[in-house]
């Protein structure tokens, strides 16, 4: 079970967007990786931030947060607007607002609001590249799937297996069809 700002995440991550009510919509995209010495740079996230303070309700959105959460939908209605409210709120009192785990919004002059630090970056680890003498490459921290990444593999690697078996039975058939004729 994760918390709103952790499903807010994996959501904005996946979809490459979330529009905060009456803040704005966040899009996501991501820099190229760079190789560095022995080091490796991963891809680094670059967060913007366009007004749109008018939202209709988004079923796939509220039903990806409350699953993420394990809450139902409703609770993951009220819990988003709550926290959009908190934002708005702390921009309007404090002039910035910290959206836990993604950035750090800040409202300009004009009252504007920009984005002051993009906090994704934070969860993500740095790889090292080990090379010895055998021109061998280990790369360190090794990464690990989530189980609903390795279900789908599964599903996915059965799907394979039975249309393999599918199509070697139709040979069959099609093989023992041309000999009766012939």
């Amino acid at each position: 079970m994760l918390s709103l700002e952790q499903a807010l995440l994996k959501f904005l991550s996946i979809n490459e967007q979330l529009l905060i009510p009456n803040v704005g919509l966040l899009t996501l995209s991501w820099s190229s990786s760079e190789i560095v010495g022995s080091s490796i740079i991963p891809p680094l996230p670059q967060l913007q931030i366009r007004p749109q303070s008018f939202t209709l309700a988004d079923r796939y959105f509220y039903g990806f947060i409350a699953k993420e959460m394990n809450i139902t939908q409703m609770q993951a209605i009220f819990a988003f607007q709550e926290l959009s409210r908190n934002i708005e709120t702390e921009l309007a009192q404090n002039g910035f607002s910290v959206v836990d785990k993604i950035c750090v919004l800040q409202k300009n002059d004009a009252n504007e609001i920009g984005i002051k630090e993009v906090l994704i970056h934070s969860n993500l680890p740095n790889l090292q590249i080990n090379s010895d003498d055998n021109n061998t490459v280990e790369v360190l921290p090794e990464l690990e799937l989530d189980e609903s990444a390795t279900e789908t593999n599964n599903y996915l690697i059965f799907v394979i297996i039975g249309v393999a078996i599918l199509v070697i039975c139709i040979g069959i058939v099609l093989l023992f069809h041309f000999k009766v004729l012939h």
